[in-house]
């Protein structure tokens, strides 16, 4: 549908240029023909003026003159009027060739037949009709840009005149040679065929390749702006006493299926959710902010929403609305209770996130559900897990596409080798820096979308009161599943 409507849009803009173009040029031609009318007229002129024998102006001469004069006045007045005319000027391209073809007409109607008059008068002055059918044909097809069977069209009847008049007249020179002439007198229309080919051809090269830089710069200009739009869904990163919140996006393109959504229903509690749509670009961005609509409802409608009703809830909606055109998410929902310092997480088919601790410990929160989308309210059924967080301990949420990414020699990264860049952060986990890491490791070429999120939890409203932000050695903490 959307490549039907890109040719139509193509061809419409494609007409419009090739009816403008014809319509300039029929101009152009006619004010070619009122010159070379205005030249002929001059020369006849002067053959009267100055006899060229020494007999002076004979009769004959004074016929042939003021017969040249009648048909060249005729011309021009047909030309006159039919640049005064001003309907055909932004008409169809089927009336301009109409009018192109009327006027060719008669203009080569009335060539043949002075020719055939000055050559019953046995006149000197006489010219061949099939040279000047080739002038004619070859002028117009300079200056008309019509197709080659457009070109021809005018000049059907004409071509008709001349063979009944060759027809009537006695050949002189033999059978064979007059028979010859007529057989091969339409290869006199090749030169001005191919000259249209050419032309018609070139310039639909070049319309094209406009047209597709013109198509592209708007597009570049629509995706810029549905970036800036899409981007004004993420987060504002925070910093205070007892939270920290960062995050990277890299997508693939201008545009991609990562996402993730921050949520502080009061002081003491901060909600987020990771969400990775399948596929990247813009089909995902617009499955995005969809989502985003959805998980915007229900916090308002239910703030206080555990991360499992979270996950439940947006399963339901991508199994009604987005799963049947095959589009499924992962996601990861995490609470942080910065009373109790509780973390409570459900995760749907979503890479294990990490709970870095400040000795170095690293603890997987695995998957607690499906997949997003895969099965209805039924059969899918999510998981509450808990864990109790020490002062500085650091949450990193990521996508696939942080391990799935490939280096020069076409190994992936690996989560193995993640968890190993990871772990090796304990002093303070900067995604930006990760995600510059995994860049430089893919050579700056992704194949997936890349997200990292890291929530920094400083402590106890109690204890973080009385310590400044940072991450300052802390004792081990017990943990609960």
């Amino acid at each position: 549908m959307v490549a039907d409507a890109a040719q139509r849009e193509f061809a419409r803009e494609y007409r419009r240029e090739i009816e403008s173009w014809l319509s300039r040029r029929l101009r152009y031609f006619c004010i070619a023909c009122l010159i070379f009318a205005c030249l002929d007229l001059m020369m006849v002129i002067v053959g009267m003026t100055f006899p060229r024998g020494p007999e002076g102006l004979t009769r004959l001469d004074s016929i042939e003159g003021t017969f040249a004069v009648f048909v060249i006045l005729a011309g021009a007045s047909a030309v006159l009027a039919i640049l005064s005319r001003r309907e055909w000027r932004d008409g169809s391209r089927e009336r301009v060739l109409k009018v192109a073809s009327w006027l060719i007409l008669f203009l080569g109607s009335i060539t043949i037949l002075s020719a055939v008059v000055l050559h019953a008068l046995n006149t000197d002055r006489s010219i061949n009709p099939l040279f000047a059918l080739f002038a004619w044909h070859l002028t117009a097809c300079l200056f008309l840009p019509w197709t080659p069977r457009e070109s021809i069209r005018p000049f059907l009847p004409l071509m008709g005149g001349w063979i009944v008049v060759m027809v009537l007249v006695q050949p002189g020179e033999g059978v064979w040679p007059w028979l010859g002439r007529i057989l091969f007198s339409p290869l006199i229309f090749l030169p001005g065929v191919l000259i249209c080919w050419w032309r018609l051809r070139r310039h639909g090269e070049r319309f094209a390749s406009r047209m597709r830089g013109k198509l592209f710069s708007s597009m570049r200009e629509e995706l810029r702006r549905a970036r800036a739009i899409h981007e004004s869904l993420f987060p504002d990163e925070f910093n205070d006493r007892q939270i920290g919140f960062r995050y990277s996006f890299t997508p693939m393109r201008d545009m991609g299926g990562d996402f993730i959504h921050i949520h502080r229903p009061n002081p003491d509690r901060v909600d987020a959710i990771l969400i990775d749509v399948t596929g990247h670009g813009l089909a995902s961005a617009l499955t995005v902010n969809r989502l985003y609509g959805e998980i915007e409802r229900l916090r308002a409608e239910m703030p206080n929403a555990t991360p499992a009703e979270m996950i439940g809830l947006l399963n339901r909606y991508i199994w009604l609305t987005l799963a049947k055109h095959g589009v499924f998410a992962t996601a990861i929902a995490l609470s942080v209770d910065l009373q109790r310092g509780v973390l409570t997480w459900a995760s749907a088919g979503h890479p294990p996130a990490f709970l870095l601790g400040v000795n170095g410990s690293m603890k997987d929160l695995e998957s607690t559900a499906f997949l997003l989308g895969a099965v209805g309210d039924g059969e899918f059924e999510a998981e509450d897990r808990q864990i109790e967080l020490a002062p500085n301990d650091l949450v990193i949420a990521y996508t696939d596409g942080a391990f799935e990414v490939r280096g020069r020699n076409g190994g992936q990264l690996g989560l193995a080798r993640l968890r190993e860049w990871v772990g090796a952060e304990v002093k303070q986990c900067d995604p930006r820096r990760l995600a510059n890491r995994i860049a430089q490791f893919a050579d700056g070429l992704t194949e997936d979308d890349i997200l990292i999120a890291v929530i920094e939890f400083r402590g106890k409203a109690d204890s973080a009161a009385a310590r400044a932000p940072g991450r300052a050695p802390t004792t081990e903490r017990q943990s609960a599943t």
